[in-house]
């Protein structure tokens, strides 16, 4: 017997993204736990380091662009979409990772309950995304000389000639200007 099958009163919803969610992804399970119930996940260990830090192909940016919008046509938000949830494996692989804050529509939290404003949130994300991988390629350094504040931008070493955003500026690769919340918590090493 299913698990599912055990709890009858369940919301239409829940069936729904419940079918949707079985046939998105080729789950393999072990021959020994195909009667098993229990659902769980399995981490792979990847070695490579987060996107602020690494190396990463105008291929990979796609990828990443592709991962966020295969999550979002399965009404899944990431939840925490910022450069520490984003990792390049040593063989240039570009992986969302973390989705412990992930939001699935429809989310109980009365504000992402509506249509809208979920894919208001998703389209949010995708921006973030966007100014993300537009900052791989600049570095902006803020400098104090004698109470005044200078600023200076130049190409990252390790991205020179790539493209992975058309956009000139921050504002117009996050597409307005760019809120606190998608500014925090980002760094660049060179």
């Amino acid at each position: 017997m299913d698990m599912l099958d055990i709890v009858p009163e369940r919301p239409q919803e829940e069936n729904l993204m419940e079918q949707k969610l079985r046939h998105s992804f080729g789950w393999r399970r072990r021959e020994d736990t195909l009667e098993d119930p229990i659902r769980g996940l399995i981490f792979e260990y990847i070695e490579g380091q987060n996107i602020d830090k690494a190396y990463i192909t105008e291929a990979a940016a796609k990828s990443l662009r592709d991962q966020l919008n295969h999550l979002h046509s399965l009404d899944i938000g990431h939840g925490d979409l910022f450069p520490r949830n984003i990792m390049v494996s040593n063989d240039g692989r570009a992986l969302l990772i973390d989705f412990s804050s992930a939001k699935i529509y429809p989310h109980i939290m009365f504000k992402l309950h509506e249509r809208e404003i979920f894919e208001k949130w998703m389209r949010d994300e995708k921006r973030t995304l966007e100014l993300v991988l537009f900052r791989l390629r600049r570095v902006s350094y803020l400098y104090l000389v004698t109470c005044y504040l200078f600023a200076h931008t130049r190409e990252l070493k390790r991205h020179e000639g790539m493209i992975f955003s058309e956009a000139q500026t921050e504002e117009e690769a996050f597409g307005g200007t760019v809120s606190s919340w998608a500014d925090g918590s980002y760094s660049v090493v060179e």
